[in-house]
């Protein structure tokens, strides 16, 4: 897998899974349409403790970019991996505000100027069931509830597609950002001073 450390393969992450992989075609052809039916995994998909991310070349089409960086989530490779709930709640938070960030703030940064992001071509996730839609990150985990006992699993994740910004690796999360959206924010704040 990934040489990078910040990326490196964590013991008890089995995520080379066919179950894994049965999704990537799907979620591709929600982004792209039902014609795009095959990929190639641009070399080792890369296993953090919270996703794994792959580098996809996708057939050429005018349709689609020739090649995308996928990140999914998926809650079945968390539930036994992760010891209680309030870590497994945490995984999955933390999901849910990148893949947020990626949907709903993005699009609205990207109106007033701010480039530095890569394109976003896809971004869901769906914890119905598990994660209410108005619960906050930074309220503690409830320690009554049974990480084992929660409703289909199989079916709870998070996929991101993005364009692919290096041709020898990938890292997109919201800390990469963080400098850019300060500097961002920074912009914005003399654009409304010069308006005043």
């Amino acid at each position: 897998m990934s040489s990078n450390p910040l990326c490196a393969v964590q013991a008890g992450y089995d995520r080379s899974t066919d179950r894994a992989d049965s999704f990537i075609i799907p979620t591709l052809q929600k982004a792209f349409g039902s014609e795009l039916t095959t990929y190639e995994l641009i070399g080792d998909k890369i296993i953090q403790p919270n996703a794994v991310g792959m580098k996809l070349r996708l057939p050429s089409s005018d349709q689609w970019p020739a090649e995308v960086f996928l990140k999914q989530v998926l809650a079945t490779d968390y539930v036994g991996a992760r010891s209680d709930w309030g870590d497994l709640r945490r995984t999955l938070l933390y999901a849910r505000t990148e893949l947020r960030f990626y949907r709903d703030v993005l699009p609205v940064m990207n109106k007033k100027g701010f480039d530095a992001a890569p394109e976003c071509y896809y971004a869901q996730y769906d914890f119905d069931g598990w994660i209410d839609e108005k619960e906050h990150a930074t309220t503690p985990a409830d320690i009554s509830v049974d990480k084992d006992a929660l409703p289909d699993p199989l079916e709870k994740g998070g996929w991101l597609i993005l364009e692919c910004i290096s041709a020898d690796r990938q890292d997109h999360s919201l800390a990469l950002f963080c400098g850019d959206v300060t500097r961002f924010r920074a912009h914005l704040v003399r654009e409304r001073a010069r308006e005043r």
